[in-house]
């Protein structure tokens, strides 16, 4: 936290035109990707990250440096990887705020980064190692070969002249499948002699959690292999992030203990990843509301045990974040009454008693509320 606003700071002295190099731009991304993950931004991730966009553009950044006069090796890497990371960047950005991408393939011809280690760049005339091989560059590099298939996804989504066809929607859902199983194939079987061996499996559950975040967004709200997919997808993501599923409850660890950087990410700050883990399992527990309220029969209702145990887990979840430092109790309070409310339909109670479960739930999510804020989690603030 400290550091984070120490960059405040030094990024609020007075410009100079001097201060349109490398050095402030990564000041710049390291700063947006730090608030982010501790939930201090003020402005919206998608404004800010117009206003870096365009500062790269005017410094150039969006034109390869193989057009520029000659270079070494490690500024054209450094100019590349830059680009990379902003351009991705603003896509993480439009797909969680909805908003426009304001950016083509031909706004830029900017290469992709060489398949490289760092310590190679430091050497004279470094050679970039076989497409096969694992470097530090290759999740960047799968991400890259993909970019072009999720722009498009974004643009048939956020763009205002967007005709929001279905034929399209199934289009890009194939156009993504395909490229996302051909990298698969790829990265399974890639491994490497330098400094990295091979992808790991936290970094393979963070590129399937991406490309599921797209293939979701294309299908809400469609129709009937529409919702297949989204629900597909969402439990995915969850799975990815939660660290178990319901098939291995008895013998796994506890919901949220998966030892891997992942979960710090979904317990701190509003990083992508809390945001794709509580939008999949409202996705998923809405679903479960749907399958109910179609189902016509007398019977007991049956729902699939997977999707029951993500409505457990997500009231676990809502109320760590909670634990953690957030005062925000509206996700917790949301996933109470709806699992309230699925729990009453499903025994078919009459609307008098389901009315009293929901007003109980409220009451329980207040006092436990009240609770936290006593002292007991974190200071006694304002809660919504």
């Amino acid at each position: 936290m400290q550091w984070t606003y120490e960059a405040q700071l030094w990024l609020t002295e007075p410009k100079f035109k001097a201060r349109l190099d490398i050095q402030t731009v990564q000041t710049n991304i390291l700063l947006l990707f730090a608030q982010g993950r501790l939930g201090i931004i003020a402005d919206s991730m998608w404004i800010l990250m117009g206003w870096l966009i365009r500062r790269a553009m005017y410094m150039g950044l969006h034109r390869d440096p193989a057009r520029l006069p000659e270079r070494t090796v490690l500024t054209c890497e450094m100019h590349r990887r830059l680009w990379n990371t902003i351009a991705e960047s603003n896509l993480q950005s439009s797909l969680g705020s909805g908003g426009s991408v304001f950016l083509s393939m031909s706004d830029f011809d900017t290469k992709t980064s060489g398949n490289f280690d760092n310590e190679q760049l430091l050497e004279l005339d470094p050679v970039p190692r076989l497409a096969h091989e694992c470097t530090q560059m290759t999740m960047a590099l799968a991400l890259r070969e993909t970019f072009a298939q999720r722009l498009d996804a974004l643009r048939f989504l956020n763009d205002v002249s967007s005709g929001g066809s279905y034929d399209e929607t199934l289009r890009l859902d194939g156009e993504l499948r395909a490229s996302y199983k051909a990298l698969g194939r790829r990265l399974q079987s890639c491994r490497g002699q330098g400094a990295k061996q091979a992808l790991t499996s936290t970094e393979l559950r963070v590129l399937d959690i991406i490309m599921y975040r797209y293939l979701t967004a294309l299908h809400v709200p469609y129709f009937a292999y529409s919702r297949v997919v989204v629900v597909d997808c969402a439990l995915k993501i969850w799975t990815s992030l939660a660290g178990r599923t319901w098939m291995h409850a008895s013998c796994a660890q506890s919901a949220f203990e998966a030892a891997d950087d992942l979960r710090w990410q979904v317990t701190r700050g509003m990083s992508f990843f809390m945001i794709a883990a509580m939008h999949s399992a409202l996705l998923i527990v809405m679903e479960l509301r749907a399958q109910l309220k179609e189902s016509g029969g007398l019977g007991p209702k049956l729902l699939r045990p997977d999707l029951l145990a993500v409505l457990e887990q997500c009231q676990e979840k809502s109320l760590e974040l909670i634990k953690s430092g957030h005062t925000n109790m509206k996700g917790y309070l949301l996933m109470r009454i709806i699992a309230v409310q699925i729990d009453g339909i499903s025994r078919n109670l009459s609307q008098e008693a389901l009315v009293e479960n929901l007003l109980g739930a409220a009451t329980e999510v207040s006092e436990t509320r009240d609770q936290l804020a006593g002292g007991k989690y974190f200071p006694s603030t304002s809660s919504d």
